[in-house]
Formats: structure tokens, sequence, C-alpha cells
């Protein structure tokens, strides 16, 4: 053994390599204990030798040949460096440390030419993360390698140069995400712990990250990481930083310069078409924004700025928000929300309020088709579906909820609303892109005794266009089950006329707000353009939110077949007021006085 020191000592000055090395392996791997067995050697080594750092205690002891035999015989058995758990391993590794109470471990042989020279063991990790992962157990392959080689050629002064050069790069490495090569979270509370002037902190979330990742893959989801990384770091100065936090999440600081344009510039470059492969993808974010300073904690900047993000993903996504104070108070309101949404799901406290859609050249004052709107009853209060809906989407309900609907819907359909055209049903993008959307759909509008083709499925605009390609091949199998499909909200999303032709719809429906505006500023032009084109490509035209008689008219004048709104009905409950619905007998009589999908040619949406 004492040859072995000399050996190992010689090119570091009287330091001890071996307590250094340990030392140093510790410190890299957060690890309480490491521990390095070196077997017998050709330089006078006479016996085993156990080398240990416990708790910061360096100690060194010849080991018995009874332990000797059994560690060469695990280390003959171990093929390469390996990741021990108590609870996941088992064999003779693992007999040996749970004798030691050793949880978890990285182990790796030390190798020769001559065959095995020794076993490299670190232990018992410290600090929140109590488990080695994947790049630990990497780092210390290489490091174990370089130690046998060291051991072998005398060479150990180089072998910890070598694991100084590691530790920087792992430092490196700590601090920087792999993916986007932005500094990470650690990074950027390195950053704001050394601001040393008022800052704003930008946290940038994806809106719909997860919907990509659920249709195209998870290498499609990194790539658009990598874009998005690379587009909010072309918004930014010399002196801003940026990171990614992790998953879809991202922060900015931003010094000096207007932090609400840089957002605002931020949001329009993310909301840019991708494209991934050969499908073109759109994205939005929601960001929020804090001031921040050298006299806060990081942990509240950053919360923060969370706060700021979720109102402005709460007030429609896509935007920029400030924190304020107030929000503190609405985060608790939103919190107590979530609890009561899932309650409501699970205990049914809601309702389906049918609206009636109706034609707008007085072939029949009454309805031909109503559209199902979901109402949460709270207390007696109705809750419209723009006050839940977000939420119900955002923690993984609404698809549940969307089938609950629907089957409600076709229930009616059978029975007091029988003598409608179709009914219209609501699909969220999150629904439409499930895997057995179309399966689901058909089964059970089949089960209900219902033709598809009195079934018209609404996706909103926004939906359709999160990834154009997954919508169009969704939306061609349900047209190809006989569905038909409504695009609504027209006019607030942002669809092409090219995109317009290729997805398979059946009916365009104009966002409410533009109807709105015919009543105020009586400017007809846009509504005027988007009928022309919808009849250019022989869609009928439904106008949604029609309450006014002025309104209705103008509508008509354009040429719009079919209105919806307050003037048209109110969205009812079935048996809640009967003079809000017609007897079945009137509306059987009221088909009977429209015109066959047949007898118009854009109303010959509902066949395949």
């Amino acid at each position: 053994m004492l040859a072995a020191t000399k050996s190992l000592t010689a090119d570091l000055s009287g330091l001890d390599p071996i307590e250094t090395l340990l030392e140093e392996t510790a410190e890299m791997f957060r690890a309480s204990r490491v521990e390095l067995v070196i077997f017998d050697r050709a330089d006078a080594v006479e016996s085993p030798v156990s080398f240990s750092l416990s708790d910061g205690q360096f100690t060194t002891s010849d080991l018995t040949d009874v332990t000797s035999a059994h560690l060469k015989g695990i280390v003959s058995n171990l093929g390469r460096p390996t990741a021990f758990n108590s609870t996941t391993s088992s064999g003779p590794l693992s007999s040996w440390f749970k004798s030691l109470d050793i949880d978890d471990a990285l182990a790796a042989p030390l190798r020769s030419g001559a065959g095995d020279i020794g076993f490299f063991v670190a232990s018992d990790r410290e600090g929140v993360a109590r488990s080695f992962g994947e790049a630990d157990l990497e780092l210390f392959s290489t490091l174990s390698f370089q130690i046998g080689t060291a051991f072998e050629n005398d060479r150990l002064g180089q072998a910890l140069r070598d694991l100084r050069k590691l530790e920087g790069e792992l430092s490196q490495l700590a601090i920087h995400d792999a993916l986007t090569g932005l500094p990470n979270r650690l990074g950027l509370s390195d950053h704001l712990d050394s601001l040393s002037s008022a800052s704003a902190l930008l946290f940038v979330d994806l809106d719909d990250f997860k919907l990509v990742n659920d249709t195209l893959g998870h290498a499609s989801g990194d790539h658009l990481l990598g874009v998005v990384a690379r587009r909010i770091g072309a918004c930014l100065s010399d002196g801003d930083f940026a990171a990614r936090l992790g998953g879809d999440e991202f922060a900015v600081c931003v010094h000096g310069g207007d932090s609400h344009s840089i957002a605002e510039e931020i949001v329009a470059s993310i909301s840019e078409p991708i494209q991934l492969g050969s499908d073109l993808v759109n994205v939005g974010c929601s960001i929020g924004i804090a001031t921040c300073d050298n006299t806060m904690e990081v942990s509240d900047m950053l919360s923060r700025a969370d706060l700021a993000m979720y109102a402005a993903k709460a007030k429609g996504k896509n935007r920029v928000e400030l924190y304020s104070d107030q929000l503190g108070a609405e985060t608790l309101e939103r919190q107590q929300l979530r609890v009561d949404l899932r309650r409501a799901i699970a205990s049914g406290d809601f309702e389906v309020h049918y609206q009636p859609i109706g034609f707008t050249n007085g072939i029949s004052s009454l309805p031909i088709a109503a559209e199902a709107l979901v109402r949460w009853n709270v207390d007696g209060e109705l809750r419209s579906p723009a006050e839940f809906l977000p939420l119900a989407e955002e923690i993984g309900l609404v698809v549940g909820l969307d089938r609950w609907v629907y089957r409600q819907a076709l229930r009616a359909f059978r029975n007091e609303l029988s003598g409608l055209k179709w009914m219209s049903v609501n699909l969220s993008a999150r629904h439409l892109h499930e895997d057995d959307a179309a399966s689901w759909l058909e089964e059970t509008t089949r089960l209900a005794g219902v033709d598809p083709s009195q079934i018209v499925l609404e996706v909103t605009e926004t939906a359709a266009m999160i990834d154009i390609d997954a919508s169009i091949h969704k939306l061609s199998q349900l047209r190809s089950l006989g569905f038909g499909i409504a695009l609504d909200d027209f006019g607030t999303g942002y669809s092409s006329i090219a995109y317009l032709r290729r997805l398979p719809i059946s009916i365009l429906k104009i966002a409410q707000s533009f109807i709105t505006d015919l009543g105020s500023s009586g400017d007809q032009t846009f509504v005027r353009a988007i009928v022309n084109l919808a009849h250019t490509l022989n869609l009928p035209v439904i106008a949604e939110g029609v309450e006014t008689q002025v309104q209705l008219e103008t509508i008509a004048a354009l040429g719009c077949d079919l209105a919806q709104g307050y003037l048209i009905g109110l969205p009812a409950e079935l048996g809640a007021d009967p003079t809000r619905w017609p007897p079945r007998r009137d509306l059987q009589a009221a088909a009977s006085n429209t015109p066959d999908f047949g007898d118009t040619a854009r109303l010959q949406f509902a066949q395949p």
C-alpha cells in the first residue's frame, strides 16, 4: 500500500490525490459517502485496501480476505457502471449495499488490460433529488474509466485535472437547458440573485403546446421549443436574459427596455406559423410581467410573473398581462373555482340549454335547428361556458364534459326536438384531437338511433388552426361518417382562404362581434365579405348573436342564410319554459314548411 501511495502522489507536490479525488467526487455528485477499493497490484500492494470518505471524514483500511473475495466476485459480475436503488435493484451488489444501509448509489468496476483492479462507489445523495439520474451515471462512468487508467499508469494527477475539467462542464450543464441551449431555472435564479437595479421579469407560457405533443409527438414538440427559444432571443437586446424554466415555460429578464413592448413582440413572433416537418403549426403564448429588483426574493419574482401569466390565459390567451396586487386575490378565487369545477363535473351540476337557429328570409318563424349549450348551475345561478370551459380544458376535464353534453343533445333530438332538421353540438379542440374522437362520436350517435347527417359538430376557427393538417385529417374522418361540420366564430382567428378551402366544413358561422357592429357603426363590409366568400365556396352562413330586428334585416339583405341569437330565441332548458320552444307538433309543422336540404344547394351540408 505504501508503494501505491508513493506512486500516486509523485506529481501532486505532497497532496494526497486519493483524498482529493474522493472529495471532488463527493462534491460533484452530492454524495455523502464515496469509497475506492483497490485490489492486488503488481507494485507491491499485498492486500486490498479501501479508501473511504464518509460525511467529510477520510479513512483508509485493509480489507480481509473474505471481504476482498466477496467484492472481487461482485466486480467480476458487474459488466458496466450501474445506478443502484434499494427498492428496484437486486442481485449480489444489491445485497451488499443493503447490508451497508445504502439506499441509492453509483457503482463502477475499475479495470485494466490485466483484469479487474478495483471498485468505485458514490452513495447516499444529499439534497432534494435523493436519487442519481442518467446524467450522473454517464459522468460517473467516464470518471471511473479515467481512474482505472490512472491507477494502471500511475497518472492520477492527470486524472484529477480531467476531473476538474469534467466538473466545469457539469457546472455548465447544471445551469443550462440541453434542448434549447438557454439557461435553465437555476441559471435564471443565479441571474436574478445578481440584480443590481430594477428590472422586469416576463413569464412566457405557450398556449396549447400539449396538443402539439399529443398529435405530432414529442420530437416535433422539442423542435417547436427550439424554434420558440430562437424567436424569443431575436426579440431581446444585448443586456436582456432569457431562460427555459422547463416544459413549455420560458422566462425573460428585461433590463432597461420597454418590457410590455418586448412582450408584445414575443407574442407576435411566436404566433407566426411554425413548420414541423410536413405540418404547419400555429401556437400562441401568454405572458405575465412583474417588476423586480435585488430587494425581492427570486421565488417572489417568479410567483408574481407567474400569476400575471395565468391572468393572461384566463382572459383569452395569446396576450400580455401586468402583475397587480389584485391578482393574488383573483388567483385564490381561481384555485377555488378549479376545486368547485371538479366537484361539479363529478356530481353532474350541469344543464344543457338549446338555442334555436332560424332562416333570415321569412320562410318560417319557427326554428330549423338548435345548438346545444352547456350551463353550470351554481346554487341556482347559471354560468356561461366562457366562465368555465377554458378552465375545464386546462385541467383535462373538457373531453368528459363534451361527451356528456353530446349524449344529452342526442337524447333531446330523439325526443323533444325530433322535428328539427339538425342539432349542433360544440367540439372542443382537445376532444377533436383525441385518438378515438371519430369512432366514439360515430358509435354514440348510432346507438342513440340518430343519423350522423342530422348532427353538426361545431369547431372554432382558432381550434381548427392550432394544427391545420391534423384538423383537416380529423374533420375529414367525421365528414366521411356523415357529420356536418360548422366553423364557429369565423373572423376571430387567422385562417386564410387557402386553409378555408382545405377544411372539410359544411357551415360557416360569423362571430357575434361582427353582427353586434351592424347595429352600432352600420359597417357591413366585413360581414358582406364573409357571406360572399362562403357562398363562393357553396357554404351556408349562420350569423351569431342576432339581437335586434335591424341586425336581422341587415344580414338578410346581405344574403346570410340563417340566424342565431336572442331575437331568434334564448337558450332554454327543455321543459323549463314552454313558450320559448314551440310544441312538438309545431316543430314538425315547421319542418314541413321549410325547404329540404336538397331544395337549397347551400343547405346540402349534411351530406358526406
